[in-house]
């Protein structure tokens, strides 16, 4: 995320959800922004990846083949999120090194 770009709040990730699900199709989480990945990775952590999921189902609803450009999108912030829960650093690397346990 580009540093002059702030953070996404968790109001606006619950409104931009909220306003996919209506629509059927990935919404701007601010007006000015795209649908960007990092905006959604600074403020989503692993307990929302069930309405991340919502979200992708809804993106179905529309039937189109138009809307897998829109769940290839969602489908990389959902795997980033998984990989949080149990790697130090989700993304592709060449070793896994497990999360560190909070004790």
């Amino acid at each position: 995320m580009p540093k002059e770009q702030k953070p996404a709040t968790r109001q606006e990730l619950t409104k931009w959800a909220a306003a996919c699900r209506k629509r059927s199709r990935l919404e701007h989480v601010r007006k000015e922004d795209d649908p960007d990945e990092a905006l959604l990775l600074s403020v989503a952590t692993p307990n929302d990846i069930n309405t991340l999921l919502e979200v992708r189902a809804c993106l179905f609803a529309r039937m189109s083949d138009e809307c897998l450009y829109e769940v290839r999108d969602l489908d990389a912030v959902l795997q980033r999120l998984g990989r949080s829960r149990y790697r130090n650093i989700p993304g592709i690397c060449e070793k896994v090194a497990p999360a560190k346990q909070s004790q």
